[in-house]
């Protein structure tokens, strides 16, 4: 099948979501934090690991190594930078937290809501850059075989955003 990076990067995160939820489910009734043993059809799991071990083989390989140290490094350096800075000058509680705003914003002086502007603007090529680089390598397409399986294998409790992404794993019904 021919689709692109980004929506194989999607898929990865849908069916590890999945993955999640089910461990939850099976972990709570084994806990005995629910009665009820969660009704997940093998065949889907079974769907859901191959598919897995198909992409996680791809997934270096689709997504360049030199550009993950990049975006990584960026991210945190500024993030640092910023939260430094904020830890240093914004408003705190008695337990020295920093306050927050209604807009989850923390409370700092205007002088260096200044500087953080100036700290966003330094770094905007880089976002520019590394975004410009990003939707370019998930538009790149890809020839990938999925497993692919009966809808009706579908877990009642798959959530809608996981069920919108992983259709594209379906058989496709002839008639």
């Amino acid at each position: 099948m021919k689709t692109t990076k980004g929506i194989v990067a999607e898929v990865f995160g849908a069916m590890q979501s999945v993955n999640e939820t089910i461990e939850e489910l099976e972990g709570k009734f084994i806990r005995k934090e629910s009665s009820e043993r969660p009704l997940v059809n093998r065949k889907f799991t079974y769907a859901i690991d191959k598919n897995l071990g198909i992409v996680s083989k791809l997934i270096e390989e689709l997504i360049p190594k030199q550009s993950y140290p990049k975006i990584q490094e960026y991210q945190m350096k500024w993030g640092a930078d910023r939260e430094k800075l904020i830890n240093e000058h914004a408003k705190k509680d008695e337990e020295g937290k920093v306050i927050l705003n209604e807009g989850n914003q923390a409370d700092v002086p205007d002088e260096i809501k200044g500087i953080l502007v100036e700290m966003d603007k330094d770094y905007g090529e880089i976002i520019t850059d590394l975004d410009t680089t990003w939707k370019n390598i998930l538009a790149e397409e890809v020839e990938i075989d999925f497993y692919n399986f009966d809808e009706d294998k579908l877990p009642e409790y798959l959530m809608q955003k996981d069920y919108n992404v992983l259709k594209i794993l379906f058989k496709e019904i002839e008639g």
